[in-house]
């Protein structure tokens, strides 16, 4: 037998299953969360109680249909009933409490995402906050190499220096390609975790030697800083592409 009660805030006649005995739910129509009794009130005990005087004190319980409540953390807590213009089945918004189509994908009151494949999609979607660190994260990881590889060819060419000068070509050669992918990365990753002018700046700024290295590093640090900042596990090679 379903539970009856009374909305404390807007008076309205409210009824929720025997399971939701005990539990949190919130009156679909003036959202007031309250604790639903364990006992099932009997139908005399259901109206409203008169005021004692003759002026009304507070809000009056609606006449319309009895309205089920909503479970806040599991949605709604009774079966969805017809009330659609066109006596399609509705249920109240597990979010917001809005009355919405049973089977909606998304809630056209709050944007809530419902349906699994939907969420997917909203999460990958260009500019959306999740594909913004993915990519962070990926031009990171060129960025890291880069500095990897700028920093092995300056200690060989340093050594072949030493060596053999005609050999100190090769890892000259190397740092310079270093230099050319650092700058793309730089950029790249600078524009995000930055504005877009300063990210050209620092870009710009690589070529620089010796400077370009601090610069690359200072890069990586912001990119690091902003991919933990959003829960995202980074590496000494970046962060892991499973994450996303």
């Amino acid at each position: 037998m379903p539970i009856k009660m009374n909305c404390p805030s807007c008076g309205k006649t409210l009824s929720a299953p025997d399971a939701a005995a005990g539990k949190k739910a919130k009156c679909p129509s003036c959202g007031q969360v309250m604790t639903v009794p364990a006992v099932v009130l009997k139908a005399e005990n259901v109206s409203a109680p008169a005021p004692a005087s003759s002026t009304p004190v507070g809000p009056q319980p609606s006449a319309g249909p009895r309205e089920n409540l909503t479970d806040p953390m599991r949605g709604p807590a009774v079966a969805p009933t017809p009330s659609g213009p066109g006596g399609e089945a509705r249920r109240p918004c597990p979010e917001c409490g809005e009355m919405i189509i049973v089977g909606a994908a998304k809630c056209r009151f709050c944007n809530a995402i419902f349906d699994p494949q939907l969420k997917i999609l909203e999460k990958n979607r260009p500019g959306s906050a999740n594909e913004t660190l993915r990519q962070v994260a990926t031009y990171q990881r060129g960025l890291i190499f880069c500095i990897l590889i700028y920093i092995l060819a300056a200690v060989a060419y340093g050594v072949l220096t030493q060596v053999n000068r005609f050999l100190a070509v090769i890892p000259s050669l190397v740092v310079l390609c270093a230099i050319i992918a650092g700058i793309v990365f730089a950029i790249l990753v600078a524009t995000r975790v930055y504005s877009t002018g300063t990210g050209i700046v620092l870009g710009i700024l690589v070529i620089i030697p010796c400077v370009g290295l601090v610069i690359l590093l200072v890069i990586n640090q912001a990119a690091t800083k902003m991919l933990t900042g959003n829960g995202i596990k980074v590496g000494f090679f970046g962060a892991n592409m499973s994450q996303f």
